[in-house]
């Protein structure tokens, strides 16, 4: 699911678009109904997000990645100290 800017912003927007997606939401709307002028644009819901990250894999890609990441940086860091 995912909620174009400017449009009107659903009651339960925080649970399904996710505080900031929310507040941005919000703001595209009230300055489109003051006369603004709003990009086009849409948050995709939490929901929506959590679902491709597992479904494609790229959640577990990210987390061996930064895991891998961390590891290095703590020994490098661990050296330096130690020694």
């Amino acid at each position: 699911m995912f909620h174009f800017l400017g449009d009107p912003v659903l009651e339960n927007g925080v649970a399904q678009l996710g505080g900031k997606g929310h507040s941005l939401c919000k703001l595209a709307a009230l300055a489109k109904n003051i006369g603004f002028h709003v990009p086009d644009g849409f948050v995709i819901s939490s929901d929506t997000f959590r679902s491709v990250i597992v479904d494609t894999g790229v959640g577990s890609a990210v987390r061996e990645t930064l895991a891998n990441r961390y590891a290095l940086s703590l020994s490098f860091f661990l050296s330096g100290v130690i020694c």
